[in-house]
């Protein structure tokens, strides 16, 4: 008689393990490093007031946007130094290589 011998087939733990980390590892590069950018940061600035309004000064900003100072007590014209948190992203000129490689694009 012969003797049949069975092996048990074993999972290899190794290869899961392994695929497991590389995918963990492709999600946080793709998912929660990219959210570090929106993550805000202080930006202190001088600029010249645009207009008095009830809740404070309107100044323009150095990134484009009217930024509402308050408390404010400058009249319209007059410079002054102000505060403000923006999304990291917008000091790290992500958007302004956007918008020159739009520019090459647009006909």
């Amino acid at each position: 008689m012969q003797e049949q011998v069975q092996k048990d087939a074993k999972t290899p733990w190794i290869w899961y393990t392994g695929l497991a980390l590389t995918v963990l590892s492709v999600l946080i590069l793709t998912t929660i490093y990219p959210i570090g950018y929106w993550f805000p940061v202080s930006v202190t600035e001088k600029a010249m007031v645009i207009a008095n309004v009830e809740a404070g000064c309107v100044v323009d900003s150095s990134f484009g946007y009217p930024i509402t100072v308050s408390p404010c007590s400058a009249r319209s014209g007059d410079v002054i130094e102000f505060s403000y948190n923006v999304p990291a992203i917008y000091q790290s000129g992500y958007f302004q290589k956007v918008q020159e490689k739009v520019a090459l694009v647009t006909p």
